[in-house]
């Protein structure tokens, strides 16, 4: 489920693009947590420790989560639209996450690869 600090991010990709690459663009970013606020972060760090799945965060951990810059950016440029901002996944840690998404038809959206931030894992494997 998206936090309440992320709504504002899934709301600037989805108005950047068009009902078809929304929708996919939705479901990509249903698999991460996006985290667009400290109080995304701090809401993170809460979760991961008030329940009882895999591995908590160590005190490191907690420390440098809480010092990354999770704010997202938008440029826009003349033909694109880049998209930087960070995500959480328990199998990976913090990403950050670039997108671009062409401003005319047809559109694209191109996914850099993501790049680790803070490792984390759960050492929860199905």
């Amino acid at each position: 489920m998206l936090k309440s600090g992320s709504y504002p991010l899934s709301f600037w990709i989805i108005s950047l693009s068009s009902s078809v690459i929304g929708v996919v663009t939705i479901c990509w970013l249903l698999t991460l947590t996006p985290l667009a606020t400290r109080a995304a972060v701090e809401e993170l760090i809460e979760d991961i420790k008030s329940k009882n799945f895999g591995t908590p965060f160590s005190m490191r951990e907690i420390r440098s989560a809480r010092r990354l810059n999770v704010e997202p950016k938008v440029e826009i440029n003349p033909n694109n639209v880049r998209l930087r901002f960070v995500t959480f996944t328990k199998w990976g840690g913090f990403e950050e996450q670039i997108v671009t998404l062409s401003l005319s038809e047809p559109f694209e959206i191109i996914y850099a690869k993501p790049t680790q931030l803070l490792p984390y894992s759960c050492n929860i494997n199905f």
